[in-house]
């Protein structure tokens, strides 16, 4: 499940993705509402914090949705326009508003690129909302209906990652070929040739790649060498504020490794040593984290696709993959169900 975790992401991931769009909006910019609309997320700052005196005062990304939607449907053709209604998608998803959410998606014309800087507000919004179930309903209407080959190609590419996190492989391979057959962007390829990867090296029941290296506790690690013991392997970093929510559940897997036969490994997505070191003691963590500052083109960040953190395996003793996208109460079910086997 995907989620927003901040309104400063959430302001930068705007600028982002209004500089993604197409060179031809680039020339309409309205230097003056571009502002406006930059003006709202330091009064949606403020909002935040007079709110935790005061429970009853509105919240103005309601306002500011509304309002930014208007100028869109004013101004489609213009990257100020583009910028206003990716705001307001972002704000309804923080509202958890999925039913602003449909209706507006109905003055988005199928032939847009908006449709794929816009997906993960959707998402947002429905899961926030309760509904992540009708999401896969939403996508495959869209997957048949939007027709701009880089939307289309980011319908395809979340019908993918969405049948890969529950481990519907093939079905997972089908849409990320379909990205390969269709002018998408190269990052989009890439994408889709690494889900492929994942289809074909990371499934459920494969040898999991080997992981090697010295931990930032000075420890050698080599998660071929813990065969005859359960592996529970972790993507995470001290940055990653979801990562943070799994500690406790990670933290009790550790307190009962001796007699569940388990081992942790942890491959932490940081740049610095003495970071993580400090993070650990500050958290009271002690299994070993092995530093990956290349992030995602780290050696062993790429042999297990990890695009995103936090993402947690596990690993039978025999070095085969029993889960890959284990998440909080979950770890616990899996290892007490691998270990009573």
């Amino acid at each position: 499940m995907k989620s927003i975790v901040s309104i400063l992401s959430l302001l930068s991931l705007s600028l982002v993705l209004c500089s993604e769009l197409s060179a031809q909006t680039a020339a309409t910019y309205d230097t003056a509402y571009g502002k406006r609309i930059d003006a709202a997320w330091e009064e949606i700052r403020a909002f935040q914090t007079e709110v935790q005196k005061d429970s009853s005062l509105p919240d103005p990304q309601r306002r500011f949705a509304q309002e930014f939607m208007s100028y869109y449907d004013e101004h489609p053709g213009t990257s100020t326009g583009h910028k206003a209604v990716l705001t307001a998608f972002m704000m309804w998803a923080n509202l958890a508003d999925f039913a602003s959410v449909r209706v507006a998606m109905d003055r988005i014309p199928l032939d847009s690129e908006l449709w794929s800087p816009l997906l993960n507000s959707i998402e947002v919004a429905y899961a926030n909302a309760g509904r992540w179930s009708t999401i896969w309903q939403l996508l495959d209407t869209l997957s048949h209906s939007v027709t701009h080959p880089k939307s289309l190609a980011e319908v395809l590419l979340e019908l993918g990652d969405e049948n890969l996190s529950v481990s519907r492989d093939s079905l997972a391979r089908y849409y990320y070929t379909q990205v390969l057959s269709i002018d998408a962007d190269t990052n989009q390829k890439t994408r889709a040739s690494l889900g492929i990867y994942e289809t074909d090296s990371l499934i459920v029941g494969s040898i999991a790649p080997d992981i090697n290296g010295v931990s930032v506790q000075g420890r050698q690690v080599r998660l071929s060498g813990l065969r005859g013991t359960n592996v529970l392997v972790e993507f995470t970093a001290t940055w990653c504020g979801p990562c943070q929510s799994e500690i406790p559940f990670l933290r009790e897997a550790y307190a009962n490794s001796a007699r569940k036969n388990l081992s942790l490994i942890a491959v932490s997505l940081d740049d610095s040593t003495a970071t993580v070191l400090r993070y650990l003691d500050e958290k009271g963590i002690p299994w070993p984290h092995i530093l990956a500052p290349e992030k995602h083109d780290n050696l062993i960040t790429r042999s297990y696709n990890v695009q995103g953190i936090p993402r947690i395996f596990l690993i039978d003793s025999s070095g085969r993959i029993v889960h890959k996208h284990l998440r909080g109460k979950e770890i616990a079910i899996a290892i007490d169900k691998l270990s009573s086997e």
